[in-house]
C-alpha cells in the first residue's frame, strides 16, 4: 500500500520507508515471524515482500553420472558433464518460478561444464571448466547468478598458475549492491601463494594481497597457512568450505599443525584466527552459517568395531571469546551406518534452522532435524548418477546493476 513519503506506517510511528529499510536488514526467519504480529504487520510486509531478505525456500542440487565402467576412486575424470536440479523445502500450491537446471546459463555457447562453487545470500557462483577435468588450467572463467531474477555475469579467470585454486563469493545486499570474489592460489605443498580480490563495482581483480602487504609489512605469516581439503561430496566439491559472517569470508586452515578457521575480509587480509573445537581433525569436515553464527561439523566412527558412526555438529556461541558449543550429536548405526567414512559427507546446513543436510556415498541427499531428532531421505540416486553438491536458494527479487545480463 502506497503512502506520502515520510508518513507513519500502519504499524506505528516509524515512517514507512524508514520501516522497510530496517526490516530489510533483519532476517528472513524473523521477518516471516513478524507477519504473525497483526494484519498491519502482515500488509507492510506483503506490500513490500520483494525488499526484504528472504528465509531459505530450497536446496539445489548436483548429480554427475559416471561413464559406464569408470572407477569412481580415480582421479581423472573426462567428459564432465553435470544436471542440476532443486527440491522445495516448503509447503506452497503454486511452484517456485525458478529455472532448476539453469539452462539459461548452460546453453549458452560458451559454456562447456558449469561446476557449482558456493552460494551467498541469494546468487550463485559457478566455474565455467573443461570438460576434460585433469587438464591444466582447467577453468575458463566465472558466472555469478541470480536464480531468481536470471540475472547473471561473466567473471574472468584470475590468470592462476599454480597447482589449486579456490574462489569464493562474498555478497550482502544490507551493505552493498556488489559482490566480491576471494581467490586463493595453493602451491603444490598446500602453501598459499596468492589472495586475490574480484570487485563487480571496478570489474577487476586486486593483485596479489599477500606480495602488497608483505611489501608494507602486514603479511602476518600469510604465507605459513595451509589450505585443507575439506571433502564435502565428492567430485568438483574440493577445496574448503566457507562461511559469510560478519562481513568476513570463513574458512578452514591449517595452522602450526592444528585445523583452525580463517576470517579474511574483502580486501584480502586475515583478520582473525579462530581456533577449533579441541576433537581429532576430520577429513570430511564441514564450516557454515546458519541463524547468523558459525556451525562446524566433525565425523568419524564411534567405536573400535567400526559399527556406529558420529556427527557432532558445533556452533561458535561467541564469536569474540571463541566459545565453540556442541549443539548436537547424530549416531547413526545399522542400515544407515556407512561402514566407511569416506562415502559421508555433510553437504549444507539450514541458515534458518536447526537441520544439516548430508549424503550417504552419493546415493542419497538426507536431512538431520536437530529438534525433532529425525532423520530423512530427501532424494535417492540410482544406477550411475551420483549426487556430488548441495547448495541453498535463498530468493533476491532485487535486480543488481552489477548482473548485466539477462535471460
Amino acid at each position: 500500500m502506497d503512502r506520502p513519503e515520510g508518513s507513519a506506517s500502519a504499524v506505528g510511528d516509524i515512517p514507512e520507508g524508514p520501516l522497510v529499510e530496517i526490516l530489510s536488514r533483519v532476517p528472513g526467519k524473523s521477518v516471516c515471524r513478524f507477519e504473525c504480529v497483526s494484519k498491519a504487520w502482515l500488509g507492510l510486509i506483503a506490500d513490500n515482500r520483494k525488499k526484504l531478505r528472504q528465509a531459505m525456500q530450497g536446496l539445489f542440487y548436483r548429480t554427475l553420472e559416471y561413464p559406464e565402467g569408470y572407477d569412481i576412486t580415480a582421479f581423472e575424470l573426462y567428459d564432465l558433464e553435470y544436471i542440476y536440479s532443486f527440491i522445495d523445502l516448503t509447503t506452497r500450491s503454486v511452484p517456485l518460478d525458478i529455472d532448476p537446471g539453469f539452462s539459461f546459463l548452460t546453453e549458452l555457447p560458451e559454456i562447456q561444464c558449469l561446476v557449482s562453487r558456493n552460494s551467498c545470500n541469494g546468487l550463485i557462483l559457478f566455474e565455467n571448466r573443461h570438460k576434460i577435468y585433469s587438464l591444466p588450467q582447467s577453468t575458463l572463467g566465472y558466472i555469478v547468478c541470480n536464480p531468481t531474477t536470471k540475472q547473471w555475469v561473466a567473471v574472468p579467470t584470475c590468470g592462476s598458475t599454480a597447482s589449486f585454486t579456490y574462489t569464493y563469493l562474498a555478497f550482502d545486499p544490507a551493505v552493498s549492491s556488489h559482490f566480491h570474489l576471494v581467490h586463493f592460489k595453493v602451491g603444490s605443498n598446500d602453501r598459499l601463494v596468492s589472495v586475490n580480490i574480484y570487485s563487480s563495482e571496478t570489474g577487476t581483480w586486486s593483485r596479489n594481497q599477500i606480495d602488497e602487504q608483505e611489501e608494507l609489512g602486514q603479511s602476518e605469516g600469510w604465507r605459513d597457512y595451509q589450505v585443507r581439503l575439506c571433502m564435502s561430496g565428492g567430485v568438483g566439491t574440493e577445496g574448503s568450505r566457507c562461511a559469510f559472517v560478519n562481513g568476513f569470508l570463513h574458512l578452514v586452515v591449517w595452522d602450526s599443525g592444528q585445523p583452525k578457521v580463517l576470517a579474511v575480509d574483502l580486501q584480502g587480509k586475515a583478520r582473525r584466527m579462530i581456533t577449533l573445537p579441541q576433537v581429532a581433525y576430520s577429513p570430511g569436515c564441514y564450516l557454515g552459517q546458519s541463524q547468523g553464527l558459525l556451525h562446524y561439523t566433525t565425523q568419524g566412527f564411534s567405536d573400535a568395531h567400526q559399527e556406529r558412526y558420529q556427527l557432532r555438529i558445533w556452533v561458535l556461541q561467541d564469536y569474540d571469546t571463541q566459545e565453540w558449543v556442541l549443539k548436537d550429536t547424530l549416531e547413526l548405526s545399522g542400515e544407515n551406518c556407512i561402514g566407511n567414512m569416506w562415502g559421508f559427507f555433510v553437504f549444507n546446513i539450514h541458515q534458518d534452522c536447526n537441520v544439516v543436510f548430508f549424503t550417504k556415498s552419493g546415493r542419497e541427499l538426507m536431512s538431520y532435524d536437530m529438534g525433532r531428532k529425525e532423520v530423512s531421505v530427501i532424494a535417492t540416486f540410482e544406477g550411475r548418477n551420483h549426487l556430488t553438491d548441495a547448495f541453498q536458494y535463498v530468493p533476491y527479487f532485487s535486480k543488481l546493476p552489477a548482473l548485466t545480463n539477462n535471460h
